[in-house]
């Protein structure tokens, strides 16, 4: 044992001619979500997804609430395969809006979609951030030039 090492037992695991490594080693690493219910399953079944990738080199690393409050999730991908192509990511409900955005939040470009299916385009390597909205945000309108601009009063 190394010196000022303090662990006695250790986790070690070995794949063999696993056909997308990255996928069973974060598998091996990422603790079972248990959520305590007092109903039983579903009527759609025992089991069942939120959001589903079709694309093994794609990772999803992050799924978290939208911040404020809003109606969507903030997604964080990575593409783990070294090949590029493209991908579907289906969500439970059908989203209104879909945003890449930065690491900030800022959009960056906005993504296509068609019911319930988000398409992607990934490159190798690329971390992606996703914020898909299930309810429209409504942009404010701009006064129309017609207009006038109401005078300002001061005391």
């Amino acid at each position: 044992m190394p010196e000022g090492e303090q662990q006695q037992t250790f986790d070690l695991a070995i794949g063999l001619d696993r056909d997308h490594p990255m996928l069973t080693a974060f598998g091996m690493v990422s603790p079972v979500a248990l959520v305590p219910s007092a109903k039983g399953p579903p009527h759609v079944g025992a089991t069942g997804w939120l959001f589903h990738l079709d694309a093994p080199n794609l990772l999803l690393t992050s799924l978290r609430p939208a911040p404020g409050g809003a109606d969507g999730v903030v997604a964080r991908l990575v593409e783990v395969g070294n090949h590029s192509g493209h991908s579907e990511m289906r969500c439970v409900r059908d989203p209104q809006q879909v945003r890449q955005v930065n690491a900030r939040g800022e959009v960056l470009a906005e993504l296509g979609y068609s019911g319930d299916t988000v398409y992607l385009d990934v490159a190798e390597g690329e971390l992606l951030h996703l914020r898909i909205d299930f309810t429209r945000e409504e942009v404010p309108e701009e006064p129309s030039a017609d207009v006038a601009p109401e005078e300002a009063t001061f005391d």
